[in-house]
């Protein structure tokens, strides 16, 4: 619980003397995340960045294929909230009378964790949330798994991508 991240010319340096919650937001927005999260049985990685505006950007992903999605995500001291709502595609465009044709549906997770330094990479870890209906558009709360980000990109991966773009 005693470390802060300080960015000086893209590298990362811990400084053990002061307290993990003055890292900033800044702190998250220079850094390629990947997200594992765990839900029920299944588990799936996603590349993920956190934008200075407070949205949230995916990449390439091994769980199903995202058609849409629009994310936020803040830190109150060191306990880091996002809200991700992913839209996903299914049914066929094939005709008949058992058919109910193509349509999306929208899965909203909320992520709520905290931050940790792992050597020189952050990482989050913590809970997800869904918001579950159960009559009327009523809605409850629950926990319905784990996740964990980690930073991907240690010091040395830097130093090596700034040597390679100034070649």
């Amino acid at each position: 619980p005693f470390h802060c991240v300080h960015s000086v010319d893209n590298d990362v340096a811990v400084d053990i003397a002061a307290p993990l919650h003055y890292v900033s937001g800044s702190d998250l927005t220079s850094r390629d995340f990947q997200i594992e999260e765990l839900e029920d049985r299944e588990g799936c990685e996603t590349e993920l960045w956190l934008n200075e505006d407070g949205t949230v950007t995916i990449g390439a992903t091994n769980g199903p294929s995202v058609k849409d999605y629009v994310g936020n995500w803040e830190l109150i001291e060191t306990s880091f909230r996002m809200r991700l709502t992913r839209s996903y595609g299914a049914g066929s465009s094939s005709t008949g009378a058992n058919c109910i044709g193509e349509f999306t549906y929208d899965i909203t997770r909320e992520f709520w964790g905290t931050l940790e330094m792992i050597g020189t990479s952050m990482s989050i870890s913590g809970k997800t949330h869904a918001n579950t209906e159960f009559s009327n558009d009523n809605f409850i709360e629950s926990e319905v798994g784990f996740f964990s980000m980690i930073d991907r990109c240690s010091k040395e991966q830097n130093f090596g991508q700034s040597m390679m773009l100034s070649v």
